[in-house]
């Protein structure tokens, strides 16, 4: 019983004069790391995967991967008799290092092309399990859990950049392919240099989440000086100073105050006062917070040279 997995690695294009080993060795690292990281999320049960490369021509490279065992018997006994040979597999189809198996659509390093580098506005769970990824510009793509729970690891994507992006952005390198050995016709899979910009974007941004949001509110009444103001009598793009230092952005929704605004009874300068009523809200939604302050009521304004008070009730 062979004890396990042999992925056959390629890069393709005008490499007849060798790639330099400093190009190759932490491309490699990095490949290990990946299928190492993303078998320890998806499988966490099973036991460490060892993986060793070895070269066997230009460009050419064997990736055996295999549990990590104390003795080779204990190794051949873990293989036979748990399923990590089929989850090992499995790991490579979900990251997208061979074709996708039945049940699963669409491999990570997929899901991140079909994205183009979109920024991921919401993660729907779905009753089937799967979950659907929206983006910015509109483009829902459904995945297995397993390729989600890939895609929002902080240690994945750190790691596919250098596993997928660096050996493509060789000059040399037209195309990078890699099947399972003995089955290339079944497993094997090319990528070209048009899935890099996506997977640069993808490793460039803050990785989304599909945690519940946490919201919670603070009002408070207090006074502050304009900085910038929306003289349409707009709700957005005001700005104040709160004492000396302290600056913050506000939306307001005081129609009666927004109405004076848009009127022209009320001309704002830099050191007029207004005090306020304002709710500051922040939702946290898991390692993101975003602040969003709002001013429901102006409840008096102090101009800079008269002073004269406005009660607005």
């Amino acid at each position: 019983m062979k004890n396990g997995i042999d992925l056959i690695y390629k890069l393709n294009g005008n490499i007849d004069e060798g790639i330099s080993v400093y190009e190759l060795s932490p491309i490699l690292l990095s490949i290990g790391k990946l299928i190492n990281e993303a078998h320890r999320v998806l499988y966490p049960s099973d036991r460490e995967v060892a993986i060793n490369i070895k070269p066997f021509g230009k460009g050419s490279f064997e990736i055996n991967i295999l549990m990590f065992a104390k003795d080779f018997i204990q190794q051949a006994l873990d293989f036979l008799n748990t399923d990590t040979g089929k989850n090992i597999t499995l790991t490579l189809a979900y990251l997208g290092y061979i074709s996708q198996f039945v049940g699963i659509k669409i491999s990570l390093i997929g899901l991140i092309s079909s994205l183009k580098g979109k920024k991921i506005e919401s993660i729907e769970p779905l009753k089937s399990g799967e979950l659907r990824f929206n983006s910015d510009d509109k483009t829902s793509v459904t995945v297995a859990n397993e390729v989600g729970n890939l895609y929002l690891n902080c240690n994945i994507h750190q790691y596919i950049g250098s596993a997928v992006v660096k050996p493509l952005e060789i000059p040399e390198v037209i195309s990078v392919e890699s099947f399972i050995k003995h089955d290339e016709e079944a497993t094997k899979v090319i990528y070209k240099k048009d899935i890099v910009e996506s997977i640069k974007e993808y490793s460039a941004q803050e990785l989304p989440t599909n945690e519940p949001e946490e919201v919670t509110e603070n009002k408070r009444t207090i006074w502050v000086h304009p900085i910038k103001a929306n003289l349409e009598g707009g709700t957005k793009s005001w700005s104040f100073r709160v004492g000396k230092e302290e600056t913050l952005t506000a939306n307001i929704t005081d129609e009666i105050f927004l109405g004076q605004i848009k009127n022209g009874d009320i001309r704002l300068a830099n050191a007029d006062r207004l005090r306020v009523e304002m709710v500051t809200k922040q939702v946290v939604k898991g390692p993101n917070i975003s602040t969003i302050n709002e001013i429901t009521k102006v409840e008096e304004y102090v101009m800079e040279q008269q002073q004269p008070k406005i009660d607005f009730d």
